[in-house]
């Protein structure tokens, strides 16, 4: 039925009477499907954490939670998805062009090489948001409150997730083919050890 129309958000358990909802999550990701995905599960351990996040699932909230938090964290979810609608709200042309990288907010996309890659909303908005500011280093907090607009540091691996599976979709592989065929791979998002992230072009 997921699979059958569009949604604006999709809410998972792990423990649907049919499955895992991080099963759920590894089929529609698989077949790009990039609906933001909210986990919220009883399953409350660090690795169930992670497990989710790795899965690509956009937020995770553990059970016992507060409504208002639920709400606010739907709504954020919700609006990172949003794009404009309207073609007079959007310039001409208002491409961020980081050598093979080209990001397009207005129009939501992001591509490698002329090749569109299929993002998350939550993997865009962080991209676009340390894009916009290249060379600056966040701290998980900073990212935490910008991104995600949360400041519960218990939500760390939430960023380190993210920027993971962002890194493997930013790959880029380049070979001398005059030497050794060697692949170097490079990436647009960088750790300063000890400190965040920061957004580097190649």
């Amino acid at each position: 039925m997921l699979l059958s129309q569009p949604f604006d958000l999709v809410i998972l358990d792990r423990g649907l009477p049919d499955g895992d909802g991080i099963d759920v999550c590894h089929s529609l990701r698989r077949v790009q499907d990039w609906t933001p995905v909210l986990m919220l599960t009883a399953r409350d351990s660090e690795m169930d954490k992670v497990d989710g996040l790795e899965a690509g699932v956009d937020d995770y909230i553990t059970k016992p939670f507060s409504v208002l938090e639920f709400q606010a964290r739907v709504r954020n979810i919700l609006r990172r998805q949003s794009r404009p609608d309207t073609e007079e709200s959007q310039p001409e042309d208002d491409a961020m062009i980081f050598g093979p990288l080209e990001i397009r907010p207005n129009q939501h996309t992001v591509s490698l090489h002329g090749k569109e890659i299929a993002l998350t909303a939550t993997e865009f908005t962080l991209l676009h948001f340390l894009a916009s500011r290249p060379g600056r280093v966040y701290s998980k907090d900073e990212l935490l409150d910008h991104v995600w607009h949360t400041n519960h540091s218990g939500y760390h691996h939430t960023v380190c997730s993210t920027i993971n599976r962002l890194r493997t979709k930013l790959t880029v592989e380049t070979a001398d083919t005059q030497a050794s065929k060697e692949r170097d791979e490079q990436h647009f998002v960088h750790t300063v050890w000890g400190v965040g992230y920061k957004f580097q072009s190649l």
